[in-house]
């Protein structure tokens, strides 16, 4: 039997090594800003073209290197960090391994310019393909340059699964983001495609929390904590800075971005009821902890971390939030659920509350001294039939309900009643809500039963994907356009979804570096609270977009789900009436876009069943 076990050449070796390393651009971007930070740069300026695949160069003001030093960074395993193995149980940088710049050289054009304090002349090395071409003198200020170009431009299998350079540049400015919340005394500017995206100064901690989070420093509470080798540092958004999704929630320990589930659910425990449903808190975490009880190593992108007292670290951070909601700005953490308005009023115990139901007459309910009061549609005597043209009965798809067959696009007729002046506000169609949220018909053979919000879900989702993908919907323009504030990854997001907006009806500007103007929204959103539309689906759609290869429905469920009538909302007779005709015009009338059940048939013989035995 021959031999077949092989020693990989050092090229091959070198692009494997690359691989657990450099992910896409963003993870060169890491290394880079984290080598600069660890040389205690406090100006970093980054620019990228083409989402980081075409450039990406990353200068700073920090200590530089020497000639020998910048010749030995490139090769593999060199390091300034570490220097014996008790080293990595006491580290205090956030680099350590040196493997960046030789794995970032393996797979691309890289060129270093440095230069150390004291030095007159700076060094330049080129590295292409993990191969350096060339070392020679050049001039520059103290601090390192590094350019990448070409990144994977000799690996093309891994380029070819970037994704576009809008959803590529996006990840850098999440990762750049967690940077600057964890180092605020550095100054970071970010150019992409020759425009500022950003430019943070140096400051402190709560500063630069609230310019990240994108709230003012007034809507930021925050807090610390102290116990032997902890520290904790916590900027919590206020209550109505409250998000739908987790977009604003930041963890450094050691002023290390970490992925560490423990802290976070020690945040949302310490909250815990207070929090309103389905909302998310905005909060920057910052842990200090002796080296010696964080192992940093347990990860190869560095994303996450070991704690040798994870309960204790757990526990410190949930005292820390319970502490702070003592305080009276966090009273508001309380939600305010929606009631109704109820009226209490006086019943004369000699005049019971009494109803009339077919020909059964002066039945008394009930005497009692009060009960709450609210105001009930009157229901006319008509009965109302309708008919579905062509349709010969109800598929069962439920044991104890039927729901309308698969023809949904016939015409709906409705037979007149002989009493047409009840009807003067909708001739055509006569409805009835119950408990604010359905609506019943009387149709041919039983009763159809409509969920009010699905089913105007179900009507916007239709309208706004049929503007996306097909003819632009119309506008109304707004009498005072709406200002909005945006973190530099949801301006990103507009930017790379500009032409969807537009054709949905929006009409979108931009306004600086931060800023955008909504000057028109969709004629069907109009009086939705037009800027709370466009961050609202921002904050869903910047976590969605990840996960769904469709952002064209992704973008009309959101915002269906967002501007549709609610549970508890009264709907007048005409409001009613249009509900159910748009309805039963849309492409699956009997689900919702999450595919919740819309519309429900129970039939007469079934009702009838249910009434035998009863004397």
């Amino acid at each position: 039997m021959d031999s077949i076990i092989n020693v990989l050449p050092e090229n091959l070796i070198q692009k494997i090594a690359a691989g657990e390393v450099i992910e896409r651009p963003a993870s060169v971007v890491k290394e880079l800003v984290e080598n600069a930070i660890d040389a205690e740069a406090n100006k970093i300026k980054i620019e990228i073209k083409a989402g980081g695949k075409q450039l990406i160069n990353v200068v700073d003001n920090g200590l530089g290197m020497l000639r020998e030093d910048a010749e030995k960074c490139v090769l593999r395993h060199a390091t300034s960090k570490l220097n014996a193995p008790s080293d990595l149980f006491s580290i205090n940088t956030l680099g350590f391994r040196g493997e960046a710049l030789s794995s970032i050289g393996a797979i691309s054009r890289m060129t270093i310019q440095t230069r150390p304090k004291g030095i007159e002349h700076a060094t330049q090395i080129l590295v292409e393909g993990g191969i350096t071409r060339n070392v020679m003198a050049c001039a520059r200020d103290i601090g390192t340059t590094i350019q990448v170009r070409g990144l994977f431009f000799n690996t093309p299998a891994r380029r070819k699964f970037l994704r576009h350079e809008d959803t590529e540049t996006r990840h850098i400015v999440r990762l750049l983001t967690h940077l600057c919340v964890a180092s605020p005394h550095v100054g970071f500017q970010f150019i992409n495609r020759d425009n500022n995206v950003f430019h943070y100064l140096p400051t402190d901690f709560i500063q630069r929390a609230g310019e990240v989070l994108g709230v003012p420093k007034e809507q930021i509470n925050f807090y610390e904590n102290s116990e032997e080798h902890l520290h904790v540092r916590l900027c919590l958004g206020k209550p109505e800075t409250c998000l739908k999704s987790k977009q604003k929630q930041f963890m450094m320990v050691r002023g290390r971005p970490v992925y560490a589930p423990a802290l976070n659910e020690a945040i949302y425990r310490g909250i815990g009821a207070l929090l309103p449903q389905g909302r998310h808190p905005l909060f920057v975490l910052s842990l200090d902890v002796d080296p010696k009880l964080v192992d940093v190593n347990v990860h190869p992108a560095k994303r996450e971390v070991r704690f040798a007292d994870e309960k204790k670290i757990v526990d410190l951070i949930f005292k820390t939030v319970r502490q702070s909601l003592d305080l009276p700005e966090t009273a508001g953490f309380l939600y305010q659920s929606e009631t109704a308005d109820f009226k209490a009023v006086e019943i004369v115990h000699d005049k019971p509350l009494r109803v009339q139901v077919g020909g059964i007459q002066d039945i008394p309910l009930f005497e009692t001294k009060s009960i709450p009061a609210m105001d009930v549609p009157a229901i006319e005597d008509e009965q109302l039939h309708l008919n579905m043209k062509d349709k010969q009965g109800f598929q069962s798809k439920h044991d104890d309900l039927s729901i309308l067959d698969n023809q949904k696009n016939n015409p709906l007729e409705v037979v007149p009643t002989t009493n047409t002046e009840a009807y003067t506000e909708a001739p055509h169609l006569k409805c009835w809500q119950v408990h604010k949220k359905y609506i019943i018909a009387e149709i041919k053979d039983g009763l159809a039963m409509i969920h009010q919000q699905r089913a105007h879900e179900r009507i916007l989702y239709d309208e706004l994907l049929k503007g996306m993908k097909g003819q632009q919907l119309s506008g109304q323009r707004l009498l005072f356009p709406a200002t909005i504030k945006l973190t530099a990854e949801e301006k990103l997001l507009v930017e790379e979804t500009a032409n969807l907006w537009q054709k949905m009806g929006f009409e979108i500007r931009d306004f600086g570096q931060d800023t955008i103007i909504v000057d028109t929204v969709p004629t069907l959103l109009a009086g939705q609270g037009e800027g709370d539309i466009v961050t609202q689906v921002l904050n869903v759609i910047e976590h969605e977009h990840e996960e769904t290869s469709n952002i064209e429905e992704s973008m009309a469920t959101t915002i269906a789900q967002k501007t549709s009538i609610k549970d508890g909302q009264i709907l007048k007779q005409i409001e009613m009436v249009n509900l159910v005709n748009d309805l039963l015009e849309t492409t699956d009338p009997f689900n919702c876009p999450q595919g919740k059940l819309v519309l429900i048939k129970l039939q007469l013989d079934e009702i009838d069943q249910m009434f035998k035995g009863f004397k």
